[in-house]
């Protein structure tokens, strides 16, 4: 168990609602009524500001206070009830908090399946569903995956979106539940609890997340990974997606799995772009690249965005060299990150990048480099262009 002891599993689960609450506004309303694109706006739509309310009692707070009024006393199915019901962002952040508070070994399934059918008739959102389905993972744990267990399981997949319990279950306890999937047989029904498993076991316990990950085909391992750099939290599973690109783990020399590795270090790179924008020679994002120099996950489509997001921040100089530590195969067809730096470069400041030709003609670089100078100074007299060329060796 991975968490203090003080902290009971349904502090626990009210900390992922109050995550939402802070990073959302509120919970999302069902996706049956409009959903404005900010992230602000459901509040703004649940409870328009009137500049007459102020200096008076928040009309807000008095609309949670008036729903959690009518929830007191109330059996968690009529707590979710009042979720599928209630309009108010805030108010449905409050009452759903509420529910899972109360949640425990002996009322789970009464609320699963309240929740359940609310949502197959869109009446709350699949992120109030899945939130839902993760604390009845914390609480029932090996119950709860009985309760999502398909007659067949080598064909079926979990009933339910079970493998959202899954996440909650690892996140609460990743030895346990790694004991019982590994305890599954192979098939959809222990590749869907894998997928869940791995989100949740991958912030707090990598190692045991890494052996799932094993279970998994590439296609699935693609998507899991694709999933984590995509979700919301995408800065917590960095560190897990770099120690699984980083690693030997089986099958790390099988083609598919080489691909996977390769087409996730590109969605990865995708996600720290954003700092360098932040950095202004781009050294400290030049230091974070360099780890994974050597490694053949490295493909040259992704080194040629790199070095263009690289172009803009550090002198050409250095951005070849790191590129050159990267080694990336370059297929046919595909953009060479050379040509990519060299471009710029040749065009603002053709002469630093003639001397820099001129001093490096043992580069490996050298070639596609003359190349890439040549077509970016039109200028240039075509005696001379031709004599750039003659110096190419392929």
């Amino acid at each position: 168990m991975l968490r203090p002891p003080w902290l009971s599993v349904t502090a626990v689960c009210a900390l992922l609602v109050a995550y939402l609450i802070g990073r959302f506004g509120a919970v999302p309303p069902p996706a049956a009524r409009a959903v404005p694109s900010d992230s602000t706006g459901f509040f703004q739509q649940a409870d328009p500001a009137d500049p007459a309310d102020e200096g008076r009692p928040s009309r807000r707070g008095g609309v949670v206070a008036g729903v959690l009024a009518d929830a007191a006393g109330k059996t968690v199915e009529e707590l979710a009830m009042l979720l599928a019901t209630e309009k108010s962002g805030v108010a449905r952040a409050a009452l759903l908090e509420n529910l899972i508070e109360q949640l425990n070994a002996d009322n789970w399934k009464a609320v699963f399946e309240v929740v359940w059918h609310a949502r197959q008739e869109g009446m709350i959102s699949d992120r109030e569903k899945e939130l839902v389905l993760q604390c009845i993972g914390h609480i029932a744990g090996p119950a709860a995956m009985a309760q999502f267990k398909p007659a067949d399981p080598v064909k079926d997949w979990d009933t339910h979106d079970g493998r959202h319990a899954m996440r909650g279950w690892a996140q609460a306890d990743a030895a346990t539940s790694l004991t019982w999937l590994e305890a599954q047989p192979e098939g959809n029904f222990r590749t869907g609890m894998a997928l869940g498993f791995v989100r949740g076991a991958a912030i707090n316990d990598p190692k045991r997340a890494l052996q799932a990950v094993t279970m998994l085909s590439p296609e699935n391992l693609q998507w899991a990974m694709n999933w984590m750099l995509n979700a919301d939290e995408a800065a917590q599973y960095v560190p897990f997606v770099q120690q699984w690109l980083t690693s030997s783990a089986p099958g790390g020399s099988n083609p598919e799995t080489t691909q996977t590795k390769s087409e996730v270090f590109s969605q990865l790179l995708n996600t720290q772009f954003y700092a360098i924008r932040n950095d202004s020679e781009g050294i400290r994002v030049a230091r974070w690249v360099e780890q994974f120099a050597g490694r053949d996950l490295i493909n040259a489509p992704a080194v040629s965005r790199m070095a263009a997001q690289f172009a803009e921040r550090m002198a050409a100089p250095k951005v070849i060299e790191l590129i050159e530590r990267m080694a990336a195969p370059v297929a046919p067809g595909q953009p060479d990150p050379i040509s990519v730096v060299m471009r710029r470069w040749s065009r603002q400041d053709p002469k630093a990048a003639q001397q820099w030709l001129n001093e490096h003609q043992d580069s490996p670089s050298y070639d596609a480099a003359v190349v890439a100078f040549v077509q970016n100074t039109p200028n240039a007299e075509p005696v001379v262009q031709r004599a750039w060329l003659d110096t190419v060796r392929d």
